[in-house]
């Protein structure tokens, strides 16, 4: 009688055992899910940082070229960090005629950048027009 009873109380029962591996199923599939969300997120931050960086770049040149920009709308691509980035600067008038603003959008080619949703980053800045030399 004593080995018998203790047959069966040694060990996992099948439905103990399916119960393990469906709480195990669940969790990695939630495991999964969180870091392919995070690879994703990965990407897309290093999307927005590179387009940062062109941006900032083209404000710079802007900046350094201390010529008085002139009004309106400048389309072109950059390669930067192995891809191709299009570049849109918009100058604009102010309320003052010796300022003005300007507005860099960058993104991607494959995106409508006509649209405000393709852009990745977008920076402005006012430049004002070249100081006289002091005499």
């Amino acid at each position: 009688m004593r080995r018998i009873r203790a047959r069966r109380c040694s060990g996992f029962t099948l439905l103990e055992v399916m119960i393990a591996l469906a709480v195990l199923a669940v969790s990695a599939a939630g495991l999964i899910t969180a870091v392919s969300q995070n690879v994703r997120q990965s990407g897309a931050l290093e999307e927005r940082t590179v387009a940062l960086w062109v941006a900032q770049n083209r404000l710079t040149e802007l900046q350094v070229r201390k010529e008085f920009p002139s009004l309106g709308r400048n389309e072109d691509r950059v390669s930067m960090s192995g891809r191709e980035w299009e570049v849109i600067v918009e100058t604009k008038s102010t309320a003052y005629p010796d300022l003005r603003l300007v507005e860099v959008g960058v993104a991607l080619p494959r995106q409508d950048f006509r649209s405000q949703e393709g852009t990745l980053v977008t920076l402005s800045t006012f430049l004002g027009a070249p100081a006289e030399p002091l005499q």
